[in-house]
C-alpha cells in the first residue's frame, strides 16, 4: 500500500475509528454546499475528480490554479469571501475529529487556488458584464 492510501485511511488520532478519509470527506461537503450556492459555477472535468484532487492536495498541498488573470481576479473578488468562510469551517471541522489534516502553514488562498484549478466560471455573460460595469462609457475611468 503506498504512503497516500496509507495516510488516507489511517485514523484521525488512537482515540478514534474515523479516517482521514471520513474527514476530507465532511470537508469536501462543505466544498459542495458552497457549489451548489452558485449556478454560474461549473467543475472543469467533474465532481468525482474534483474530490479526488482535494484529498491529494490536502495530502501534499500543491495548490496552484489554471485560471487566466482576469478570471482569477474575478473569482477571488467574488467569492474570497466565502471560501474564507470554508477555510474556517474546515479547521473547526478538523478540531472537532481531533486530527492535524490541515497543515499548520496552509491559509484560505490555498483554497482559493485549489477552487481555481478545479471550478470554472461559465456564465461568461455575467462576467463580462461585471467586467464591463468597471469601465465608465465616456471614456474616464
Amino acid at each position: 500500500m503506498n504512503h497516500y492510501k496509507k495516510w488516507l485511511y489511517s485514523t484521525t488520532n488512537t482515540y478514534s475509528e474515523v479516517t482521514r478519509k471520513d474527514v476530507l470527506e465532511d470537508m469536501f461537503s462543505i466544498i459542495m454546499k458552497w457549489f451548489t450556492k452558485y449556478p454560474e459555477l461549473d467543475f472543469l472535468k467533474n465532481e468525482s475528480l474534483c474530490k479526488y484532487n482535494f484529498f491529494r492536495c490536502m495530502y501534499h498541498n500543491p495548490m496552484k490554479s489554471s485560471m487566466g488573470d482576469e478570471e482569477m481576479e474575478y473569482f477571488s473578488l467574488t467569492y474570497l469571501a466565502d471560501i474564507v468562510d470554508i477555510f474556517i469551517q474546515c479547521k473547526e471541522l478538523q478540531n472537532s475529529y481531533t486530527t492535524d489534516i490541515i497543515d499548520h502553514k496552509m491559509t484560505a488562498d490555498d483554497i482559493l487556488l485549489f477552487l481555481s484549478d478545479n471550478i470554472q466560471v461559465v456564465d461568461i455573460e455575467h462576467y463580462e458584464e461585471e467586467s464591463d460595469d468597471l469601465i465608465v462609457h465616456d471614456g474616464r475611468f
